[in-house]
């Protein structure tokens, strides 16, 4: 009988779209803005603090070295976590969101955050040439930018194509760590330029 008066009363009618400043507002509550400025405010105190110093703050190797196994250790754990959770297509064409999958990508988001460490260190060894625009910029916008896509983006049974940037992201980290862990201990690595291709490959591949 319902169906009878629907087909009596005629199509639905379209969903009245909200107002723009409802939709900004939904998306800037759901970027951890708060996180880029709480960094960049770190970053900016300790680089002013330091400035009068004329030897920078003495990091011993052991505590470089096991910041980039812990890096290794996590991001693999992430990556592996992002692959298991797409069935072992990490591109995530065809394969629908799941709880799994977006567990596995907030994790990764989160290891932002620990990524952020990487400038602290730069700033206490006064590494000038490598804090950058760039560097900073980087670092962040990605924790927002990851922040955004784990609050909005997932849908129940919706695409789960968004979690290859996090997989190849996550692949690229335990490449580099593993490299910058060689560094620590004295190793020079003989495949620097080829981390250097990968890193840029990736956005390649995130685009296409």
């Amino acid at each position: 009988m319902s169906r009878l008066f629907a087909a009596f009363a005629g199509p639905a009618p379209p969903p009245v779209p909200e107002p723009p400043i409802d939709v900004l507002k939904y998306h800037l509550r759901n970027m951890p803005l708060a996180g880029a400025v709480v960094y960049l405010t770190v970053i900016l105190a300790l680089h002013r603090l330091l400035r009068w110093r004329e030897q920078p703050l003495g990091i011993p190797r052991s505590v470089l070295v096991m910041y980039n196994l812990v890096q290794v250790a996590i991001n693999a754990y992430v990556a592996y976590a992002i692959a298991h959770a797409v069935g072992g297509w990490v591109f995530g064409l065809g394969v629908r969101d799941t709880p799994a999958v977006r567990h596995a990508v907030y994790l990764h988001y989160l290891c932002k955050y620990l990524d952020m460490f990487d400038t602290v260190i730069i700033a206490l060894r006064k590494k000038s040439e490598q804090l950058s625009f760039l560097h900073l910029y980087h670092h962040s916008t990605i924790v927002v930018v990851w922040g955004w896509v784990v609050h909005t983006w997932p849908a129940e049974g919706s695409s789960a194509v968004y979690s290859y940037g996090a997989w190849i992201n996550s692949v690229v980290h335990v490449v580099m760590s593993f490299s910058y862990g060689l560094t620590a201990v004295g190793i020079r690595p003989p495949f620097k330029k080829a981390v250097t291709i990968f890193q840029l490959s990736q956005f390649g591949s995130c685009i296409v």
